[in-house]
């Protein structure tokens, strides 16, 4: 058996989409979701962006094809750039190190958009940063999750390059899988 990897933006896409990303006014878009779906669809039109689904979650299609899905719940709106599931538990290490090289190549291209980030940190880093999402120090060894995070501090709004591991993954419990996450974390209570 192998590693199955699955790209929906390569590197040069995704530094094309945080280019976009960066220039998107996101409290006046995040303003404009919670209103009348004409009145956001018009503000993504805007944009240049398209809306491609409202269940369960807004999700918008970018001039580049990549679709950013608005997660309410976590006050963000993110892309899977990248995935990977391996076979059998016997192969999670490798699945590890696969991701470690693909977030790699995807933290560059946000680099040439973004520039240099705020951090850069990994699941077992002491000082990984306090972010809601990953609260729990103790779960967060124990799935290793995120197992690489790099955050860009921006006006407004943070961008943030994060592998996410699936559920079981880290204990070896199934045959695991991973994901490079490209998202945009807006302030709290900004999606409703």
């Amino acid at each position: 058996m192998a590693i199955i990897e699955r790209t929906d933006a390569d590197a040069a896409r995704l530094t094309t989409d945080v280019r976009e990303l960066l220039r998107t006014d996101w409290l006046g878009l995040a303003a404009a979701s919670l209103n009348s779906t004409n009145r956001f669809e018009a503000t993504l039109a805007g944009l240049g962006w398209t809306l491609v689904g409202l269940d369960p979650e807004p999700a918008v299609c970018l001039p580049t094809g990549s679709v950013y899905t608005f997660e309410r719940v976590e006050d963000s709106v993110s892309h899977w750039v990248w995935e990977a599931d391996a076979a059998t538990p016997a192969e999670n290490e490798e699945l590890f190190a696969v991701a470690g090289r693909a977030w790699q190549t995807y933290a560059d291209a946000v680099v040439a958009a973004a520039g240099r980030p705020e951090t850069v940190t990994a699941w077992d880093d002491p000082d990984f940063p306090v972010l809601e999402r990953w609260d729990d120090p103790e779960i967060r060894v124990i799935e290793r999750d995120p197992f690489r995070l790099a955050r860009w501090r921006l006006p407004a709004v943070d961008l943030l390059l994060w592998v996410n591991v699936f559920t079981g993954t880290a204990a070896m419990r199934r045959a695991g899988g991973v994901a490079v996450v490209s998202e945009v974390l807006l302030p709290s209570g900004s999606l409703g």
